[in-house]
């Protein structure tokens, strides 16, 4: 394999700040013979979607290639303010993301090309779906939208996990350097932002508090649905012969906790309920049916440790 390793890298499931860097480094040889290549690619996944790639054409002088992604996650990522007064729990999900890079090498060919190695992806547009590429693929990491001081730890984990009080997972920590007993006063609106890293999706925070003169604690229990991700896909038809077609369906990596894709599909113009199909989330090979030409209504549902209805469409067939 032309990434003939990963030689730096954040440890799986890492909490990182992307106001920090954010390294990755390989090794790489030519796709076409035993030589340094001419490019090494960084294709950059935020929640398992293609988000953009990072080229380097000259290796450190240890031989590696570096990328650092930093700049890709200030891009990606938005702030996110609860509202003023609220009295709920609320969830961040544009501040922080998984994210994984996928590495290719290259090669030049006898006609003096540069040749990619391996599936290109494709980055997603407004009517364009994204589709993912091959490669080398790193550690999946969580990266937030928060930034470290020069005076601060500059390991993330490390300069939160000192302003834990009492009992904490290992997998959650506090985004704030509040003391510990930070009280509210009346007519204060304040909150405690949490991230949570987890190899399961978050299903609920229970809270206790109490009030000034209170000896006992009042509970508030937050569950949260956990949205199933968005089904980016494609239908492509291809003739079979005079009356018949096959029906391919592709669609973006899907994170952990989605356990199957459903699929369902009805001629256009037809009544009745559509016929359905299951894939994996991360099918080997293509999924494919074979039915009559003309136009189908195609529908997909991610389904697994998730809530959510059909979130891609496809209108496609060859009449």
């Amino acid at each position: 394999m032309p990434i003939t390793a990963i030689t730096s890298q954040p440890a799986a499931n890492s909490l990182n700040a992307a106001y920090r860097p954010v390294m990755f480094k390989v090794t790489a040889q030519s796709t076409y013979v035993t030589s340094q290549p001419p490019v090494v690619y960084c294709d950059i996944y935020f929640g398992g979607v293609y988000y953009k790639t990072l080229s380097k054409t000259l290796p450190l002088a240890s031989g590696e290639w570096q990328f650092d992604i930093q700049d890709a996650a200030q891009e990606y990522l938005r702030r996110y303010l609860p509202p003023n007064g609220g009295t709920d729990l609320y969830n961040a999900y544009p501040a922080m993301s998984q994210v994984f890079c996928r590495f290719r090498s290259s090669g030049i060919n006898t006609n003096t090309f540069i040749v990619q190695e391996g599936a290109i992806p494709v980055q997603g547009t407004g009517t364009i779906t994204p589709v993912a590429g091959g490669g080398t693929q790193s550690n999946t990491v969580y990266v937030v939208n928060a930034t470290l001081q020069h005076e601060d730890n500059q390991i993330l984990t490390s300069h939160l996990n000192s302003f834990k009080a009492g009992t904490w997972s290992a997998a959650a920590f506090p985004l704030t350097h509040r003391p510990v007993r930070y009280r509210l006063h009346l007519g204060n609106s304040d909150y405690f932002p949490l991230a949570y890293t987890g190899n399961s999706p978050l299903k609920a925070i229970k809270v206790y508090y109490r009030y000034k003169g209170q000896s006992t604690y009042n509970v508030l229990n937050k569950s949260f649905d956990n949205p199933c991700p968005i089904v980016l896909a494609a239908t492509t038809p291809t003739s079979v012969d005079s009356t018949n077609q096959q029906l391919s369906f592709t669609w973006q990596a899907m994170p952990y906790y989605v356990t199957g894709v459903k699929i369902e599909y009805r001629k256009v113009g037809t009544t009745g309920d559509p016929i359905v199909i299951f894939a994996d989330p991360n099918p080997t090979t293509t999924p494919t049916v074979t039915v009559l030409k003309g136009k189908y209504e195609v529908w997909f549902t991610a389904i697994g440790n998730c809530t959510g209805g059909r979130t891609g469409y496809n209108n496609a067939g060859i009449v």
